[in-house]
């Protein structure tokens, strides 16, 4: 009989993620499932209710919002010194939609291309 296989998920290593903002290196915080399936919830509301404008404002405050809970460390100071599109950026970054090179210039992620299994005919 062969000894039982446990997979431990509490000692593997969780996100190695960091965002740099004005030469200050900020550690993101894992997406939870949860947190995936608010995201979505949120995301189809406010496509159902579009008749209800929001101001710039409060949709920056709502991404200010959401980017402090993934980077809870960089104070709201120096977000609000960024550009939108920084914003948006960081924002897909953390939320898994975007990933960076070697260099740390952003790419988008290809969802759709299955992983390569290793010794899979053609992959080393």
């Amino acid at each position: 009989m062969s000894a039982a296989k446990t997979l431990n998920i509490t000692t593997l290593a969780k996100s190695n993620k960091t965002v740099t903002l004005e030469g200050k290196e900020y550690k993101v915080i894992d997406m939870t499932v949860e947190d995936f399936v608010n995201a979505v919830a949120e995301r189809d509301a406010a496509e159902e209710v579009k008749d209800e404008k929001k101001s710039a404002k409060e949709q920056i405050d709502e991404m200010m919002t959401r980017l402090n809970k993934y980077i809870p460390d960089v104070p709201r100071e120096v977000l609000l010194r960024c550009s939108i599109a920084d914003l948006g950026t960081i924002l897909a970054f953390v939320q898994g939609a975007l990933d960076v090179d070697a260099e740390g210039n952003p790419v988008i992620k290809d969802e759709t291309a299955a992983p390569a299994e290793e010794g899979a005919a053609g992959n080393p």
